[in-house]
């Protein structure tokens, strides 16, 4: 860890500590020449990586257009038949009819859904 030391002249200055690498005195901060060549190896590194992502990407997306073409040229009858029931469906639906509202916003005639529905006779009445 850097320290503050006094020198003899009285001036006060930052002291390092000193590392020792291959018999040459450095101090603890890199040189611009070691930031350079850090900055380089990991701009290497990022390009691999890219250039790693990239080619895996392209690979996948050839792959998939290759099963696509298969697919498209090798259709059986079963095939075809699975695949013409999921594209083409008819389905009947029921009419609803609308409600018939009045100008304060009162139902005057609508329609309900009815599964099971009871006639009591006494309740019917015979025109004749």
């Amino acid at each position: 860890m850097p320290g503050i030391g006094v020198d003899a002249v009285g001036d006060v200055r930052l002291l390092s500590r000193l590392k020792v690498n291959d018999g040459k005195k450095k101090t603890g901060t890199n040189t611009m020449a070691d930031q350079n060549n850090n900055q380089t190896s990991a701009l290497r590194r990022a390009d691999r990586l890219s250039t790693v992502v990239l080619l895996a990407s392209a690979l996948l997306l050839i792959g998939l257009a290759g099963r696509v073409m298969w697919i498209q040229t090798h259709v059986t009858r079963a095939d075809a038949s699975s695949l013409h029931s999921q594209h083409d469906v008819r389905v009947t639906l029921m009419a609803r009819r609308a409600s018939i509202y009045t100008s304060d916003s009162t139902l005057i005639a609508g329609s309900v859904r009815v599964y099971n529905m009871f006639a009591d006779p006494g309740y019917i009445f015979d025109p004749k």
